[in-house]
């Protein structure tokens, strides 16, 4: 499709191979639209999109993907199912289950001319799928951005090593939202559980994590020398990348984190910080304060979250400001 319109409405696209990119669609500045039906079984065993590759046309104008019902499944591809280059892909319902990738799920990328990808997620499941990195469902990167006010992320699988040693001794924290160079995701709504790899991995410099609303983000694990390990979130720096929670849009209603302190961070101080929840000179009420407790929950046995509402030695990068800590177990 170049700069054109395809709407998929009961049709089913399936069983394609190619060794490059594009397994069923390649999109160049167009719009796609699945409402109903299924592309599925394709493959670009060497490539990226073994479902759909939507990037900018000759005159660097974006392709838009809309994912509103339907189904794409069984389809494997080196990186990515879905490939989202300088483009824009939004997701508001259906499943993306039972695919295989190398590398990302869906990879949300930025276009060397200054087009940075961009997604969105407020409705449909991705579940049952799996990857052998980083990236679960989605990877961002290169300044693009992740939104998610909607729908679920759970029963997938992913390795990966964004921010860590990936030496054969060591654990594998890909994460089912993985940002990496300065990638962008912020999460108000919906869920991400029950998946094995991690939860969030905001593992790279510039990586930027925003919190709030009603999302949930927990019960998600990795397996550390045949152990179940809670991941929830995982950091490799968290002066410069502490996740943020959102003051405008707090966490509410039945929205909760999952925090667990042998994993969030690398960092062996006593205290850490695991949220940044105020500015400086700015706390939180007391009101403000017991609300935020009831959404998050310290998966360490003996540790302890508080409320430090002026913080500074342990955060230096960041200077002074409100910050969710954690006392580890004596």
């Amino acid at each position: 499709i170049n700069y054109g319109t395809l709407i998929i409405d009961g049709a089913n696209i399936a069983g394609n191979s190619v060794t490059g990119n594009a397994g069923a669609i390649n999109n160049m500045g167009g719009t796609v639209t699945l409402k109903n039906g299924k592309i599925c079984d394709n493959k670009a065993s060497v490539g990226s999109g073994g479902a759909i590759y939507n990037t900018f046309d000759e005159e660097n104008r974006r392709a838009t993907f809309e994912m509103k019902g339907g189904e794409i499944s069984g389809n494997d591809a080196y990186r990515a199912v879905i490939v989202v280059r300088g483009s824009t892909f939004n997701f508001s319902g259906g499943t993306i289950s039972n695919n295989t990738v190398h590398q990302y799920m869906i990879d949300i990328s930025t276009h060397g001319e200054g087009l940075a990808g961009v997604a969105t997620m407020s409705g449909g499941t991705i579940s049952y799928n799996t990857c052998n990195s980083a990236g679960g469902a989605f990877h961002v990167r290169g300044g693009s951005s992740f939104t998610m006010t909607g729908g679920k992320i759970t029963k997938n699988t992913c390795a990966g090593g964004v921010g860590v040693d990936r030496s054969d001794t060591k654990t594998y924290y890909g994460g089912m939202v993985a940002l990496t160079d300065s990638g962008i995701a912020t999460l108000t709504g919906g869920s991400i559980h029950d998946n094995q790899g991690g939860g969030v991995n905001a593992g790279d410099q510039g990586a930027r994590l925003t919190l709030g609303g009603t999302i949930q983000i927990v019960d998600n694990y990795v397996i550390e020398n045949d152990v179940h390990v809670d991941m929830n979130i995982h950091v490799s720096n968290w002066r410069n990348q502490t996740p943020v929670v959102d003051r405008a849009n707090p966490l509410t209603g039945d929205a909760l984190i999952g925090l667990y302190e042998g994993h969030f961070f690398g960092d062996p101080d006593t205290y850490n910080c695991v949220l940044k929840v105020s500015e400086a000179n700015n706390p939180l009420s007391a009101d403000e304060e017991a609300e935020l407790m009831t959404h998050v929950q310290c998966n360490r046995a003996g540790g302890e979250l508080f409320y430090d509402p002026d913080c500074y030695s342990n955060v230096g990068y960041w200077g002074h400001a409100g910050y969710l800590r954690l006392r580890r177990a004596s």
